[in-house]
Order: structure tokens, then sequence, then C-alpha cells
């Protein structure tokens, strides 16, 4: 077995309970469950739902999801565990075989070149609702469907990789078939994601000061500039189900509380823009800024990205399974 499971939690355990849980339980793959502080009722809560799914429960060793990682790092590596997938609690597989397909890819070893690993996610936020429901029907009956395939920030016509226009996407990928193959990538859709062990621990600092948002955008910069490629693999799907969440008395847009420091979820952890700034040199969704630090990134990944448009060229660059 060379796959783990993590999810990071934070005062939103009826959300796992009724919805994420009972999605991943395979009895395959170990689950571990990090608490990010959250309220002593709710980890009660979160340690009896963990004992009845058969999850492991810890509490976090240090604050942020990069650290999240690097705890599950150390449970998971003296296992044999050499991938790990991540997962936000409104998001899980959409195929059965999901886990299993994963296991075997990362037993080949060709997973190992990568950095950050994402997924094809029916995001139903993105997409929305009507376009969401067709791509679930044409995956339900065999189709290959192409919802959000990650984020391009730096990319001259859109902030995602996405094949239709919505409101949220006004620029799609001009040609949706060249992106069938596993690709190169900005940063993952991180509803989930995965990371390999080693990878991680050889090239990425986690001591930057991002807890929730733009951490794995982040760690994905972290692999470019060291020219290791962050993939997506289309062919394995994901469900992104935010609104879902008011349902468990969670809000659907968490961002919109993180910007402004509030921090009850831990979807909400919070996030301020001007610490991207100081630890890249540019605004994460400002792509006119980056000009003034471009030469600093020459000669790496992310400066090719700058440079490259694959929303209406293609991907940077395709790999062969």
């Amino acid at each position: 077995m060379s796959l783990a499971i993590l999810l990071t939690s934070r005062n939103n355990y009826r959300f796992m309970r009724e919805f994420w849980a009972p999605r991943i339980n395979n009895g395959t793959f170990p689950v571990l469950n990090i608490d990010e502080d959250s309220n002593e009722d709710e980890k009660l809560l979160g340690k009896k739902i963990c004992k009845d799914f058969d999850f492991i429960y810890k509490d976090r060793e240090e604050r942020g999801l990069l650290k999240n990682l690097t705890t599950a790092f150390k449970f998971f590596k003296p296992q044999g565990v050499k991938h790990i997938v991540w997962f936000q609690t409104d998001c899980w597989p959409l195929q059965f075989d999901f886990f299993d397909r994963l296991n075997d890819l990362s037993n080949t070893g060709w997973l190992d070149q990568f950095g950050v690993i994402g997924f094809n996610s029916l995001a139903q936020n993105i997409l929305e609702q009507h376009n969401y429901d067709i791509m679930l029907q044409d995956l339900k009956d065999g189709g290959e469907p192409l919802g959000v395939l990650g984020r391009c920030p730096l990319s001259k016509s859109a902030p995602w990789y996405c094949s239709i226009k919505t409101r949220r996407i006004k620029h799609p990928l001009r040609d949706p078939d060249k992106f069938r193959k596993p690709f190169a990538v900005e940063s993952a859709a991180w509803f989930a994601a995965m990371v390999g062990i080693e990878k991680y621990q050889q090239h990425i600092d986690d001591s930057q000061p991002f807890h929730f948002h733009k951490s794995f955008d982040s760690i994905a910069y972290q692999f470019l500039v060291k020219n290791i490629y962050n993939v997506t693999l289309p062919s394995f799907y994901v469900d992104h189900r935010p609104d879902l969440k008011p349902e468990s008395g969670l809000p659907e847009r968490s961002v919109r509380f993180a910007y402004k420091g509030k921090d009850i979820y831990h979807s909400l952890v919070g996030f301020k823009p001007d610490e991207w700034k100081q630890q890249w040199g540019f605004v994460f969704d400002r792509r006119e800024t980056f000009k003034a630090v471009k030469k600093r990134y020459k000669g790496t990944l992310l400066y090719r990205f700058y440079k490259h448009d694959s929303i209406e060229d293609g991907p940077l660059e395709i790999f062969e399974l």
C-alpha cells in the first residue's frame, strides 16, 4: 500500500459525518484526521466520528496545513506510504476505484517525478449547477467531462483551467482535448491534492505563513521554482460541493470570512494577502505585479508559466503514462 488519505478539520465535524466520511470509508486505505484547534465539544464529536468510521484522530502539532502535512508524513512514512491525498471536507472522489487506481500508479514510481498532483474536479460552485449536472451525468454514462483542472493565476487569459465558460470562467480552454492526458499545471485545483512524501520533505519549506488559503498554491510554486512539475490527472474525478455546507451550519463561501480574519472553522483559517506578496514578491491574483520580480524567477518553471498561455495555447507540458 503506497497511499494514505488526510483530512484537516476545524469545527466542521457535522459536515464530515454527514457528507465526507460516508464517501471515503472504503476500509482499504488509512484515513488520518488532524484537528486544527476545534472547540472542546467539536473535538469530542470528531473523536467519536473517527472511531465510528475507523479513521485516525490526531490533534495538530503545529498550526497550518503545511505543518499538518509534515505531521501526516511523519505518521505514515514508517508504514511504507509514498503518497498522501488531502481533501477539503466538501470534496470526495467520484469513482469507486479512485484510490485503488491512484495506489497502483503510486506503486509504479511514475508519480515520483511530480510535486503537487491534482485531479479533474466537478466543482459545483465554479461550473454552476446546470453545467455541473450535465458533467456529472456524462461521467455516470461513461463520458470523460473536463471540469476544473487546476489554477493558473499567472496566465494571461484566466485564473482557472476549465473547459467551459461560466460567470467565474470568462476564458475557458481554447482546445479542451489537448488537456485529456496528464499535463503540467501552475497549481492544482486544491479541493483535493496529492503529494509525495519524499518530494515534499526534500523541497518544501513548511514554515511559510499560509495556514489554509493559498497553502497548496505556495507548495506548488515552491516546486516550480525548483523546476519540478506539478501535474493534473484528468482521468481521476473528484466532486466539490460547497453548496451542501449550509445544511451543517457552515458558510458556503468560506473565503469571504477568511479575508476578514474570522477564524471559526478550519476552512476559514485566515489568509492575509500581504503575506503572499512578502513571500513571493507579487500579488497572487494580479498577474501584472509579477513583472516587477520576474528576473528573480528566470530559469524556473514559474517563469515559464508566466510566459506561456496554457488557456490559449495548450499545456506547457504533456506527460505520457
